[in-house]
């Protein structure tokens, strides 16, 4: 794998830049495919809990935290596919 980067072609060109690319998609899949919301508490109290004591303030301060990075995500990509990087 080469450096030096001139479009997005030729990274989409790339075998390993591509598979890792395919790898992602089907994660995300695979977790929307899961995802509930009792799930979503579940994994967030489990967090809390482990970073110290849990009350329903921190665990609903981590599932914003994480709505958060979920709405980053997905704007980063719509955006991408809007300035023609599909």
């Amino acid at each position: 794998m080469s450096n030096h980067i001139t479009t997005y072609d030729s990274l989409e060109q790339d075998g390993v830049i591509h598979a890792l690319a395919e790898a992602c998609v089907q994660a995300m899949h695979d977790t929307a495919a899961a995802a509930t919301a009792q799930r979503f508490i579940r994994l967030c109290a489990h967090q809390v809990a482990g970073a110290g004591d849990m009350t329903a303030e921190r665990v609903a301060a981590h599932l914003q935290t994480t709505l958060n990075g979920i709405k980053a995500s997905a704007s980063e990509l719509h955006f991408a596919e809007g300035a023609g990087r599909t």
